[in-house]
């Protein structure tokens, strides 16, 4: 007897529902067996740590949650330290007459030393040489992929570096553990990356010397005829029958996405009473619970969305360019856009261009024209900034197709099921809320971004 949850819905394990696919699982499997690192991209909640989880047991992995403040010295840090290495750090301090004191850390790992010594007893005035292991700290240096890769191989480490949420990175940092990829790649480390972005060819844009190193596996597109396998899978575990009705109708609110799927059936099944395999085959032909379950998903999703939305407009800040001009704040009005395009454009993506139209049409300053393609460039290549705090990417701009596209299917469907335009109101303008301020000084949370011009 299997539990609700353990059939659908987004689990920590692949729930009984998942299936194969044999583009997506056989690449996966075959990237597996080769040298390669293994590159795992799509949108969020399409099954990417599902897809290592089916293949790669969790004992033959270490992992490792990326954050944007992560480095690559907190990533290795932490490798070492779960390879059984002991690291130490200590602070120094080097004095400067001028400048006073400035502080440095050492890292002192203890790693295996290895030397010759004559044991055991003496038969014919000769004694037996043996191998003797011991421990000892060394300094190191973190940042020299090498030596992080030599002290693994030293502890007999033989697990796959697992690295999940690597859209998280700066794009200094993720460049800068695309060069150390190809050293761990030559000293025979692997690692499995698992990042949202729907580009192929991420890491080889970083650095061209990991081609033939990478096996890149692509978890979308999900394909109707695949949804529909996962619903007889996981109405079988169940004992029920889902009609087509529903099938349909949750495929098309989907827009791909598996984890929406599976969100929905989870939620329709327990209105009808489902919570665990029913002893009983049972149908479920309630038209009202699949509005019911509809209703419900767009309400849990509103606040949500109302929250990511209200974070991206909230890095615009309210102070004043040099020269008296009103500050851009193009943040917010990126929010303004998003919920006053047709919804057709917020599913086939919105251009470049099409962006800079729509925000000198909507904006407050006269001289609309000053605001350039070059601004709009720079916020696009921003938008990992602006989306620091949100749980998963909800933008991406493709660079390739040169159009921004919504990444978070829950909050794509959110967007087509609330009234947008009463949401633009719940979104303050920031040059509005300061100046309502006692102290028109802003928050030091808060970064005007289209001011920083690289």
């Amino acid at each position: 007897m299997a539990r609700l949850e353990e059939v659908f819905g987004i689990a920590t394990k692949p729930v009984l529902s998942y299936i194969e696919r044999s583009d997506v699982d056989g690449s996966f499997v075959d990237a597996v067996g080769s040298d390669h690192h293994i590159l795992i991209y799509g949108a969020s909640k399409q099954g990417k740590t599902a897809l290592r989880q089916k293949h790669v047991d969790e004992a033959k992995c270490e992992i490792y949650r990326c954050s944007p403040k992560t480095t690559p010295e907190s990533i290795y840090q932490h490798i070492l330290r779960k390879a059984g290495i002991q690291i130490e750090s200590s602070e120094q301090i080097n004095v400067s007459s001028k400048l006073g004191g400035k502080a440095s850390w050492s890292i002192k790992a203890k790693v295996p030393v290895f030397g010759e010594a004559k044991v055991g007893t003496e038969v014919g005035g000769e004694q037996e040489t043996s191998r003797i292991g011991t421990s000892e700290f060394v300094d190191v240096d973190l940042s020299d992929a090498q030596v992080v890769a030599s002290m693994l191989d030293a502890a007999n480490f033989d697990k796959f570096v697992v690295l999940e949420n690597f859209h998280y990175l700066r794009k200094d940092i993720q460049r800068l553990l695309s060069f150390d990829l190809k050293t761990f790649h030559e000293m025979s480390l692997r690692f499995i990356i698992l990042g949202v972005w729907r580009e192929s060819n991420h890491l080889l844009v970083l650095n061209p010397d990991l081609q033939d190193r990478v096996a890149e596996v692509a978890v979308e597109p999900w394909e109707h005829s695949d949804f529909g396998k996962v619903i007889d899978v996981g109405q079988e575990h169940l004992n029920v029958v889902i009609p087509e009705k529903a099938r349909h109708v949750f495929m098309a609110n989907s827009y791909g996405n598996v984890g929406m799927v599976q969100e929905f059936l989870r939620t329709y099944c327990k209105l009808n009473g489902v919570n665990e395999t029913s002893i009983v085959q049972r149908d479920l032909e309630s038209t009202y619970t699949i509005d019911e379950t509809l209703a419900k998903k767009a309400e849990d999703q509103r606040g949500r969305l109302l929250t990511v939305l209200e974070s991206i407009s909230g890095k615009s800040r309210a102070d004043r360019r040099e020269g008296g001009g009103e500050p851009l704040t193009l943040p917010y009005y990126l929010v303004k856009v998003l919920l006053s395009v047709p919804f057709s454009e917020l599913t086939s993506g919105i251009t470049r261009g099409h962006l800079l139209e729509k925000i000198r049409e909507i904006h407050r300053r006269p001289d609309k024209e000053m605001i350039r393609i070059s601004d709009v460039a720079h916020l696009l290549k921003r938008l990992p900034a602006l989306q620091d705090e949100s749980a998963s990417p909800f933008l991406f701009y493709d660079s390739n197709s040169q159009r921004l596209r919504i990444t978070d299917a829950g909050l794509l469907f959110a967007l087509a099921k609330v009234d947008r335009a009463e949401l633009s109101e719940e979104i303050l303008d920031p040059l509005e809320r300061f100046d309502d301020d006692d102290d028109d000084s802003p928050t030091q949370t808060e970064f005007f971004f289209e001011d920083e011009q690289e």
